[in-house]
């Protein structure tokens, strides 16, 4: 389980090198001072394996419809292998990093 602090209106994620196929991935957020269920779905029901820039799913993202703030969300039983987590809102960058550009960044 990955805890967002403080709660965010929207998260996205690399899902790694892992063929997630039936893990269920499932948003909550908060309603009155009670943890709600906001959405779950199946990963291979919305992605099919090698859908993603390395041969695995790829990057999956939620925004809540009632505009309610995601405060945690679960992937599988799994979630160390979660990559790049990107939280609240603005642009995303679709580049594919290589090991080396991402050196660069800190020379």
């Amino acid at each position: 389980s990955i805890t967002l602090h403080p709660a965010t209106s929207a998260v996205g994620f690399d899902l790694g090198t892992v063929d997630w196929g039936e893990s269920t991935i499932t948003f909550y957020g908060d309603e009155g001072g009670t943890e709600v269920e906001l959405a779950s779905f199946i990963v291979g029901d919305i992605m099919a394996p090698g859908s993603g820039p390395v041969g695995y799913q790829g990057f999956v993202g939620f925004r809540d419809d009632t505009g309610r703030d995601i405060t945690r969300f679960t992937v599988g039983p799994w979630d160390l292998y979660l990559d790049n987590i990107y939280a609240g809102d603005g642009a995303v960058s679709a580049e594919i990093r290589t090991w080396g550009s991402v050196k660069a960044l800190y020379e």
